[in-house]
C-alpha cells in the first residue's frame, strides 16, 4: 500500500508568496503532502497577520518593535521551539528550511540526524550575523554561537540554496566540503501582464520627458529606511552631483526608524526631497519611480549582502541603479550595463555622460529575476533532490 510522503516548508518570516508557494506547488505535483509553517508576526510591518492563508500553519510568537532587540531574539527562539514540536508530530520525509533566523536550524538538523531518510534543504536568503550593520557583533561569542546553528545545519543538508554567488564565496571559504551541494536560487519578483505594459509605457514616457530637464537628475529610493542603508554615502553623492552642476531630486517610497534623519539630511545636502511613505500599489510605484533616472542601492560597507530586493524592484521598472553592493550586483552592473557602481573611477563623470537602455534593464529582469526564471531553476533543483518516483513510499 502506498502512502504519500510529507514535506514541511519552514520560514519564520513571510516568504510564502515570494519563495515557499512555488516550492509547495512543485512538491505537490511530485505527490508530496505539503505543510507550510510560518510566523503569525510580520517582520516588515511589525504587526500580526490579519488575513491568514489556509495553506499555512501559523506559529504564534511575541511581537517586537526594533530590529535589534531582546524582544526580537525571544520571538525567534519561541518560533524555533514551537516549530520543533510540529516537526516531531508530523515526522516529515522532507524539510525545506528558510534561514534566517538560525536557531530553527538546530531542531531541523537534529531531526534529520535521527531520521536519515529525510531529505533536508536549507535555503539561505541572508547571512546572520555577517550581514548585520554593526560589524563588531559578528566577532562576539553570542554571534559565533548563532552562526554555528546555521553552519552545523548546512553540513547535514542534502542541498544548500543561496540567493547569490557572493554568499557561496563566503561559505565555501570556511566549508569547502559543501561546494557540491550548493545551488544559486535568486530572488524573484512577480510581474503581471498589466504591470509589464505599465512599465514599458513608462519607459517611453521617461525617454521623452528626460530631454526636457538636461540639468536635473531624479533619484529614487524604495524600501525600508533602516540602520543598514548608508545615509552618509547617499548624502555625499547628492552633494557631489550638485557640485557637478546638476540639480537633484529624491523620491522616497518606504519607511523605517531612520526616516526622519534620511529626509532631513537629504534636504540639508541640497536635494529637493519628496517622501511618499509606504505604497503597496504597484502601478503607483511605477508612476513615481519609473520617471526617476536611477534607483539608490546603497548600504553600509559592513553589511554582507550580494543582492537586494530593492534592486530587483528597480530592475522590474526598467530603472538603472546607483550601487555600492558587492558581489553579484556589482558584477551584473558592470557586465550588463544596468546602472553605475559608485565606487568606480570617474563615477561622477559617467553619471553625466552615460546613457542606459531601460528596455534592456527590463529584459535583464525577465531573464534573471522573473517568476518564470525562478521556477525553471527551482524545478531542476527539486528534481535532483526528489526524483519523480520518490513522491510516494511503500
Amino acid at each position: 500500500m502506498q502512502s504519500r510522503k510529507t514535506a514541511l516548508l519552514i520560514s519564520c518570516f513571510d516568504w510564502y508568496e515570494d519563495r515557499l508557494k512555488p516550492i509547495r506547488d512543485i512538491l505537490i505535483d511530485k505527490g508530496y503532502c505539503v505543510t507550510v509553517v510560518t510566523s503569525d508576526f510580520l517582520h516588515i510591518n511589525k504587526q500580526y497577520i490579519g488575513k491568514k492563508n489556509n495553506e499555512c500553519i501559523y506559529v504564534h510568537v511575541p511581537s517586537y518593535k526594533n530590529n535589534i532587540s531582546i524582544q526580537r531574539i525571544i520571538s525567534h527562539l519561541l518560533f524555533g521551539f514551537k516549530t520543533n514540536l510540529i516537526i516531531k508530530k508530523s515526522k516529515p520525509n522532507l524539510i525545506y528550511l528558510l534561514l534566517p533566523p538560525n536557531n530553527t536550524a538546530i531542531y531541523c538538523a537534529r531531526y534529520v540526524s535521527q531520521n536519515t531518510r529525510c531529505k533536508y534543504i536549507v535555503d539561505l536568503v541572508d547571512l546572520w550575523p555577517e550581514s548585520m550593520p554593526i560589524g563588531w557583533i559578528s566577532h562576539t561569542l553570542p554571534a559565533k554561537v548563532w552562526a554555528s546553528f546555521r553552519d552545523n545545519s548546512i553540513r547535514k543538508a542534502d542541498q544548500v540554496l543561496l540567493e547569490c554567488s557572493y554568499y557561496k564565496e563566503k561559505l565555501v571559504t570556511y566549508f569547502p566540503e559543501i561546494v557540491d551541494k550548493i545551488s544559486i536560487l535568486r530572488l524573484f519578483k512577480y510581474q503581471s501582464v498589466e504591470e509589464r505594459k505599465k512599465v514599458l509605457n513608462t519607459i517611453k514616457q521617461y525617454e521623452e520627458e528626460r530631454l526636457n530637464r538636461p540639468h536635473k537628475i531624479i533619484l529614487g529610493y524604495l524600501g525600508s529606511i533602516n540602520n543598514i542603508i548608508d545615509i552618509d554615502k547617499i548624502c555625499e553623492i547628492v552633494k557631489k552631483i550638485n557640485n557637478n552642476g546638476l540639480c537633484v531630486e529624491v523620491r522616497i517610497i518606504g519607511d523605517g526608524q531612520s526616516r526622519e534623519e534620511f529626509v532631513e539630511r537629504l534636504k540639508d545636502s541640497g536635494a529637493e526631497t519628496h517622501f511618499y511613505g509606504k505604497i503597496f500599489n504597484q502601478a503607483e510605484k511605477i508612476k513615481i519611480l519609473g520617471m526617476c533616472d536611477y534607483g539608490l542601492n546603497i548600504m553600509l560597507d559592513s553589511v554582507s549582502v550580494g543582492l537586494t530586493i530593492k534592486s530587483i524592484d528597480y530592475f522590474s521598472m526598467g530603472l538603472p541603479i546607483l550601487n555600492n553592493i558587492k558581489g553579484d550586483t556589482y558584477e551584473m552592473v558592470n557586465e550588463f550595463r544596468i546602472g553605475l557602481n559608485v565606487n568606480d573611477n570617474n563615477f561622477y563623470e559617467k553619471l553625466k555622460t552615460t546613457l542606459i537602455n531601460r528596455f534592456h534593464i527590463h529584459n535583464i529582469f525577465e531573464t534573471y529575476f522573473s517568476k518564470k526564471s525562478f521556477n525553471k531553476t527551482l524545478e531542476k533543483i527539486i528534481n535532483r533532490i526528489c526524483p519523480a518516483n520518490e513522491g510516494n513510499e511503500e
